[in-house]
């Protein structure tokens, strides 16, 4: 006697792969969008342009920083987003821009030739400093790459956040809008500047072990140094 295709024998195994398959897609889905929106490090809130700072700040436009860790993919699309809100402010109004990349106390090109370096490099009006062992950056109280930062000539702070959706996400976003706004003196007091999440790797900080850490002994005498285009 033949057993016929709708019998229940049938349907359990079936119903279970579909279920398992269900379950398999949402765990990756739920781990993909998970990462996209992991915050590694979470930073320390400052309003003002910190005095002990060794950066220059603009006497007469916005200063804009950028935080970065070298090697971190992600980091590309904050650099685009970023050269997007520039390209938004009107001319007479764009800002000083400083990148600034942390690097371990002992590196070498495995850090200062990435393609985020490149990027920042080839981004317009923009200096690329190497911040080594992280200690300008950590005055400023960054702690994940990505971290944009606009101040106005008194110090003030107008912005601090990231500038992208999500990690390594490309395209119009809170984070834009508001530094745009910001830059064109379309903001609030600075107070109340926008405070914004950023998705990124953690920084190379003091007493702090460096993530993506490479081996190198190349080791500068300097806390800052600029890269040479």
């Amino acid at each position: 006697m033949s057993v016929k295709s709708n019998s229940p024998r049938w349907k359990w195994p079936v119903s279970t792969f579909v279920l398992g398959w269900a379950v398999a897609i949402c765990m990756v889905w739920w781990s993909m969008t998970a990462y996209s929106f992991q915050i590694d490090a979470e930073h320390r809130p400052i309003d003002a342009w910190p005095q002990e700072a060794d950066l220059t700040l603009a006497p007469d436009r916005p200063t804009v920083l950028l935080f970065l860790h070298p090697r971190c993919p992600c980091s590309v699309a904050s650099l685009t987003e970023l050269e997007q809100a520039i390209a938004a402010t009107p001319a007479e109004l764009r800002p000083s821009v400083l990148v600034i990349a942390t690097v371990p106390e002992q590196y070498d090109a495995k850090w200062t030739d990435t393609k985020t370096i490149a990027q920042s490099e080839s981004l317009p009006g923009a200096s690329v400093l190497f911040d080594v062992g992280g200690r300008e950056s950590q005055k400023f109280g960054a702690a994940s790459s990505g971290h944009v930062m606009a101040f106005a000539p008194s110090g003030d702070l107008l912005y601090s956040g990231g500038v992208t959706q999500s990690r390594g996400h490309e395209g119009i976003n809170l984070g834009r809008v508001s530094l745009t706004e910001a830059l064109a003196g379309n903001h609030a007091e600075p107070e109340e500047a926008a405070t914004l999440p950023v998705f990124g790797c953690r920084l190379c900080l003091p007493d702090e072990t460096c993530p993506i850490e490479g081996s190198g002994n190349s080791v500068s005498s300097s806390v800052l140094h600029m890269s040479p285009r």
